[in-house]
Formats: C-alpha cells, structure tokens, sequence
C-alpha cells in the first residue's frame, strides 16, 4: 500500500511565537476578563456590591497579577 499524497497528510504551521502547531487544529478561544468596575455597571450595582458576591463565593473572580478580574463565560452564568 502507498503512502497518502503530502498534500492529504497534516501540515504543521511555525508561529511567530516559535510554537508549531498542526495545520486544520481546533483554535480554543481566548476567555475575556472582566474588571469589577465593568461588572458591576453591566449588572447595574456597586462595585462593593460585586466585592461582596466575590467575597461569599456567589461570583467567580481571579486574581490576575494582584488585579480581580471576572471571566466573560462566570460572569454571564451568574
């Protein structure tokens, strides 16, 4: 049996970065991270009142380099 044409086998891609990556690969998507202030104009509260839901565990929050951030995808299950 012969090997598949090259143009049917997987490439893979050099980035910038110098990471390879395999050609037709799933891109995962990069989470969006929100500050506490956007939280809680988009929620229409106080920013302590976002504190406080972090605070008992009623809002997902990380620290990100000392900062809190929300991700997108907690934010709008909450």
């Amino acid at each position: 049996m012969s090997s598949p044409p090259s143009s049917l086998t997987p490439q893979s891609v050099q980035l910038p970065s110098g990471d390879r990556v395999r050609a037709g690969a799933r891109k995962t998507a990069i989470p969006k991270f929100l500050k506490v202030q956007q939280v809680a104009d988009l929620a229409e509260v106080s920013t302590r009142t976002v504190r406080r839901w972090i605070a008992n565990k009623l809002l997902i929050a990380h620290r990100v380099n000392g900062v809190l951030r929300i991700s997108d995808a907690d934010f709008r299950a909450f």
